[in-house]
């Protein structure tokens, strides 16, 4: 059974004051700006309160459960400053919590007296304790600028995280370190050696490490999580909505990151929208966005960028996904709405990319260029979507498609039946709204790196766009194959074929 309030306090570093005004409301004094509080339990009814009274938004204190119980936070838990929850039992936040604070850190995860002091934000787990998961359902609010952090093997949100200007961080590992640079931003890096289920606070098996089911809006919002095992049905699973809104120029940032084995399940909305668009990365071994998907960073003056399994080409930094697959209903946007030029986006997998989305990233409506998107596998490609790069009152953007071969076939502008297969219909109904370019020169799959264009294709379009074919090895044009653009004022780079690229010649 669950005992009213935290109980039995013992102070261990600072100076601290206990008073209860009524036997439902727990008031905690902090004269230093350290305190660490062990207690023997520490869970809040629906109908209690505990309040802390800091000495500033930066002071901080850390509450260690000690006992054999859980958290359970119905009621309300209200500070001024930063507040560090530690319960290797398990943390669950009901659909009633109410908490008000500077800051937040709950961990079901261990910090050491002297790196919390230090303001070192290393955890670890207890050795010969099973793993124990964070679930929120309630709503959390973090002063301007704060910070609220849920760090476990397993985190689970179904409720409401709000920190404006600030930054939110759920992270699922055996160890984590929370880490501010010197532009003031979070990072977050997950270890795990976990070797068995993780359970919620009730004993009931969890699916995934990080489930994202509610609402989080903040400045930066970081969704972290490793597994070294397969344990889970997949490491993310995000359905919910996050909001990080470029704020008082402030660049909205949202990043999820499964890990180098990790799974990434999409079907929510991610907004980074604001006067300029802001960034969004997903990163994960094989990556996922359903039907449902939404990612969006518009901006007023000009679209933001969306990073889909790797940078530009698979360049790095960001690690590269294995797989990538995008449904028929997700959508990826970085217009720049009314004026300024269109975002970037990019879809990237180091072996297989299927891609039924679409893409916008278009110039504003009063001026502005198009953006830049590309959609690739570094083997292999099956590109069943388009991306509108267009521009009312500027030049159009362009699409990289990067395969390992290519072989354009006669077919309408419907997706392409196979890998590194492409109908000419498709083609041309892509050049209306972008200008095209196909490139093989990064293969890796053994393969030849060769375009072939097979007869009866007939790719003919009247926009000014160009459209650019590259080959790392041979560009081979059948007998009765056409190629034209028809709009009377384009440049004489209109159609251009590049071959051997990967070769001397």
């Amino acid at each position: 059974m669950v005992k009213a309030l935290p109980q039995s306090p013992s102070v261990m570093h600072g100076q601290v004051f206990f008073g209860q005004s009524t036997p439902h409301q727990l008031h905690i004094l902090q004269g230093s700006d350290k305190a660490i509080i062990n207690w023997e339990s520490f869970s809040i009814g629906t109908s209690e309160g505990v309040f802390f009274v800091q000495p500033s938004a930066t002071a901080a204190a850390l509450n260690r459960v000690t006992g054999l119980t859980p958290s359970s936070i119905a009621g309300q838990l209200s500070a001024n400053g930063r507040i560090f929850l530690i319960n290797p039992n398990g943390i669950a936040f009901l659909p009633t919590a109410q908490v008000d604070v500077g800051s937040l850190i709950a961990s079901t995860l261990n910090i050491t007296d002297q790196d919390f002091l230090q303001d070192r934000l290393n955890f670890y787990s207890l050795p010969n304790r099973p793993p124990a998961s964070i679930t929120n359902q309630g709503r959390m609010t973090a002063q301007e600028g704060g910070l609220v952090a849920l760090i476990a093997p397993a985190v689970q949100n179904g409720g409401f995280i709000s920190a404006r200007l600030g930054q939110v961080a759920l992270a699922a590992g055996t160890a984590a370190t929370l880490d501010f640079t010197g532009d003031g931003l979070l990072s977050v890096k997950v270890d795990s050696d976990l070797a068995q289920q993780v359970t919620d606070i009730y004993g009931r098996p969890l699916s995934s490490l990080i489930d994202q089911q509610g609402h989080i809006t903040a400045g930066q919002v970081i969704l972290s999580a490793n597994a070294a095992q397969r344990i889970m049905d997949r490491v993310m699973n995000v359905d919910g909505i996050i909001e990080a809104r470029t704020v008082e120029n402030r660049q909205g940032r949202i990043i999820l990151a499964g890990g180098p084995t990790g799974e990434v399940n999409i079907g929510g909305r991610l907004d980074a929208d604001g006067t300029h668009g802001g960034q969004i990365t997903v990163t994960g071994q094989d990556i996922h966005l359903r039907n449902t998907a939404h990612l969006s960073a518009n901006g007023d003056l000009g679209g933001g960028q969306i990073f889909i399994g790797g940078n530009l080409q698979g360049q790095g930094p960001l690690p590269n996904a294995r797989n990538t697959f995008t449904d028929t209903g997700a959508q990826l946007q970085a217009n720049a709405l009314t004026q300024g030029n269109g975002g970037m986006v990019v879809v990237w997998a180091d072996e297989n990319t299927h891609f039924h989305g679409h893409i916008s990233a278009r110039g504003g409506n009063l001026s502005g260029n198009g953006g830049f998107a590309e959609v690739s596998g570094k083997e292999h490609l099956w590109m069943g979507g388009f991306a509108d790069l267009s521009a009312t009152n500027g030049k159009f953007g362009t699409l990289l498609l990067d395969p390992g071969s290519v072989t354009i076939q006669h077919g309408l502008g419907t997706p392409s039946s196979s890998f590194n297969l492409f109908n000419d219909g498709w083609i041309a109904s892509q050049l209306n709204i972008s200008d095209l370019i196909i490139t093989t020169s990064s293969s890796t799959d053994g393969g030849p790196q060769t375009i072939t264009i097979n007869s009866g294709v007939n790719i003919t379009w009247n926009a000014d766009t160009n459209l650019t074919l590259q080959a790392g090895q041979n560009i081979v044009m059948n007998s009765g194959a056409v190629i034209e653009n028809t709009y009377p004022t384009t440049g004489f780079d209109a159609i251009v074929f590049e071959a051997n690229t990967a070769g001397t010649t």
